[in-house]
């Protein structure tokens, strides 16, 4: 019912605008000569009421993104879309004046721009906060010997906003296999990787357990060897939420307040980001899709390392990890062999294919 009163509103507004300009376009123009002052009249309120119908439209959509996105916001998303209304209502303002000396339509069409320009004031800043919050709120802080480079404000040429930052969480970096993905340059965005995930590594570097030691201690390798490569879009930020205590956690509110992806293979941190509509971004699940893709009929040259689980069947792997159940081989471990492939599977674990031996090649190993 909103919606339609609306619509009226905007509709008789235009084509009161319209018929406002009856007199000065029908003299302006001297159509005098051509047509009756009437027929102008009755296509410019057409005219009009048409074109306040589609502003309406764009009107309503806007307040329907508005009151979502104040439901979805925090704190400081809404101060950022105040100062959008405030710096639009002020345009809007500054333009009022010329619009103001329109005959007839000069007293109430400020008033329609000016509330038009705080809508979009508020719809551009809040498109824009992730901007906001990487140019005023993290900072990069790169380690020299000797100390610390100075503070310095990021990402000064705007290509850098065209993909949403990626965030790290500590089971990545200690995992390794992100560096080879980010050195490939196929994630877009600015990488960032918390203090408190930081923080988190070390923690399980000073452990008393001897695994949660080992991982903390390759999670800091990973970091050196991050730092060497010199990946340009890495983001060190000393943002942290005191007041959460679990790293995931916190992973998830900054990621929901600026706009980013998590970047994990932590099953766990993966559901408690998805309940919260931040989007994920698996390793685990980016492996397995760029396994090698291989058809029924295909041959594969791969070592036969080990008995399979029934009958006579062997093992093997390609050198992606993919693992091969040979047919039949069994009786030719430790030989390199030509198989073609019969089909394969996907699993919770990844690619599966199945195949037989069709040659075993010359300069492989005997088997005794």
């Amino acid at each position: 019912m909103l919606n339609l009163i609306l619509y009226v509103l905007f509709t008789f507004f235009g084509a009161v605008t319209g018929y406002g300009l009856t007199g000065f376009i029908y003299y302006k123009f001297n159509l005098v000569k051509l047509y009756p002052e009437s027929y102008i009249m009755v296509a410019l309120i057409l005219l009009g009421g048409g074109i306040g119908y589609l502003l309406g439209r764009i009107f309503i959509h806007l307040i329907t993104n508005l009151i979502k996105k104040g439901n979805q916001t925090n704190i400081t998303d809404n101060l950022i879309g105040t100062a959008g209304l405030v710096i639009g209502l002020i345009i809007g303002n500054l333009i009022a004046y010329p619009l103001s000396l329109i005959p007839k339509i000069g007293g109430y069409l400020p008033i329609i721009f000016t509330v038009a320009m705080g809508i979009v004031g508020i719809e551009v800043a809040l498109q824009k906060r992730q901007e906001i919050y990487l140019q005023y709120e993290l900072k990069e802080k790169s380690e020299e010997e000797g100390g610390d480079k100075k503070l310095k404000f990021l990402f000064k040429k705007k290509k850098k906003y065209s993909a949403p930052p990626k965030i790290l969480d500590s089971s990545v970096i200690i995992d390794g296999r992100i560096i080879d993905i980010l050195k490939t340059g196929f994630i877009e965005g600015n990488i960032i990787i918390p203090k408190f995930i930081l923080e988190e590594i070390h923690k399980l570097a000073d452990s008393q357990e001897d695994l949660k030691r080992k991982r903390g201690k390759r999670g800091l390798e990973m970091i050196e060897k991050i730092k060497k490569e010199k990946i340009s879009n890495i983001v060190i930020p000393n943002t942290d939420y005191k007041d959460i205590k679990d790293a995931d956690n916190k992973l998830v509110k900054l990621a929901l307040t600026i706009g980013g992806k998590i970047v994990t293979n932590d099953y766990n941190l993966n559901k408690v980001a998805q309940i919260q509509s931040v989007e994920v971004l698996n390793i685990n699940e980016l492996t397995n899709a760029v396994k090698t893709l291989v058809l029924p009929g295909e041959e594969l040259t791969v070592k036969i390392l080990k008995e399979g689980k029934e009958g006579d069947q062997g093992i093997g792997y390609l050198e992606d990890g993919t693992m091969i159940v040979i047919e039949d081989g069994k009786k030719y471990i430790e030989e390199e062999v030509k198989i073609e492939v019969t089909s394969s599977i996907q699993t919770s674990a990844g690619k599966m294919i199945f195949g037989r031996v069709k040659e075993v090649l010359r300069h492989a190993k005997k088997h005794n």
